[in-house]
């Protein structure tokens, strides 16, 4: 298989947010009072991922043969 940067780009918002959330889960068991740093790291994690599926809204296709499809349609759903 052939590595395509487009694919990679397409899951995005995806990759960042199942990479981050397995760092906040590692920040939350780590930290004594994790409340508010667990609170702005999600909000920071969810604005990043937000922020990606804005960068892929207007891309439609297919991605990684056709296993992830991205444009309008799918990143509506990522938002919501």
């Amino acid at each position: 298989m052939v590595f395509n940067y487009n694919d990679m780009i397409a899951v995005s918002p995806i990759l960042f947010l199942s990479a981050f959330s397995l760092l906040l889960l590692i920040v939350d068991a780590s930290v004594k009072k994790p409340a508010t740093v667990v609170y702005w790291f999600t909000l920071i994690g969810l604005s990043v991922t937000g922020l990606l599926t804005v960068y892929t809204y207007n891309a439609p296709g297919s991605a990684f043969n056709g296993m992830v499809f991205t444009g309008r349609f799918p990143a509506f759903f990522e938002i919501v």
